[in-house]
């Protein structure tokens, strides 16, 4: 049978020797890396595993289960390694740090980052947090307003403003609690009116919808009642107080007290109203006597008011 002779070694160009070790395995014995262009590397390195060097830098690693690790070459104690682990079932992207995200980012780009348990997307003034492993459940939570079928440029569709969520949505609803009278012919306020409405720029022009049903009359025969609807951007007036001079008038509706004093007349009030820049809007009804008598707000008396 015919055999062929092995030299001791072979010695390649770069000085890289090739030959058997000492369990009789072909194997490199001398300088063991493949040296690769534009000065990369592919060495064992301190802790046995194959490092991927540039130069005398390590920049990345692949340990002895296979798990790609992304190493921090800037210096900075502030940056972390990432690692890569895919176990056949599923692939886990890891680091010590607190944060993993596309920072920076620049204008209105977002960006998308993890921080613990948390997924964030982040603009430049506000964010969005999807929650996951609560107390409570999932959470979606904003720090502003959430909104809804807008195109805002750019190839941005938004959410904005959904009815009929607590605090700070384009709806409210509120009762008057208790019947409120007043001799004043100029309108006062009857402390009846709706929490802030939060309008974006987003929604600006958009309308909102105002209904009070209420009841109001006056102790006077041949007299009447007046029942005004207002809008401001500082709240509502204490009830008994004159509409300050920056809040509008929007409409108002007049009874004469006909058949019986103080009987009740059913006096409700619809509006369409379209804000002109952002902001928080508050409506309120107002309630004056006509000529004289004593004007009442009764109860049950509502206002609501809807956005879009």
């Amino acid at each position: 049978m015919a055999s062929v002779s092995w030299p001791s070694a072979v010695a390649a160009p770069d000085n890289t020797t090739i030959g058997f070790n000492s369990a009789g395995l072909l194997t490199v014995l001398q300088a063991p890396k493949l040296v690769l262009p534009s000065g990369l590397s592919i060495q064992q390195d301190s802790s046995n595993h194959m490092g991927f060097f540039n130069g005398s830098t390590e920049f990345e690693i692949l340990d002895g289960v296979g798990h790609h690790v992304f190493v921090n070459t800037s210096g900075s104690t502030n940056n972390y390694n990432i690692e890569v682990i895919t176990n056949g079932t599923t692939t886990t992207l890891t680091s010590p740090a607190n944060s993993i995200s596309n920072y920076p980012y620049v204008g209105d780009i977002g960006v998308l980052y993890i921080r613990g348990n948390n997924l964030f997307i982040d603009g430049e003034n506000s964010a969005v947090s999807i929650l996951s492993n609560q107390t409570n459940g999932n959470r979606l939570l904003v720090p502003g307003n959430i909104g809804i079928g807008a195109f805002g440029g750019a190839g941005n569709y938004l959410i904005y403003n959904l009815g009929a969520v607590a605090a700070d949505s384009a709806f409210s609803a509120v009762n008057l609690s208790a019947s409120y009278s007043t001799t004043s012919t100029t309108p006062v306020s009857t402390g009846l009116g709706t929490a802030g409405v939060i309008v974006s720029r987003f929604i600006v022009g958009y309308p909102l919808v105002v209904n009070f049903e209420g009841y109001g009359y006056n102790n006077t025969l041949g007299d009447g009642v007046t029942l005004s609807l207002y809008v401001s951007t500082a709240g509502v007036p204490a009830q008994g107080s004159a509409p300050p001079s920056t809040d509008t008038l929007l409409t108002s509706i007049t009874v004469t007290q006909e058949g019986s004093a103080s009987n009740p007349n059913s006096m409700p009030i619809t509006y369409v109203y379209k804000t002109t820049s952002q902001g928080t809007y508050y409506f309120y009804v107002a309630i004056n006597a006509v000529t004289g008598g004593t004007a009442t707000i009764a109860t049950p008396s509502t206002i609501v008011v809807r956005g879009w």
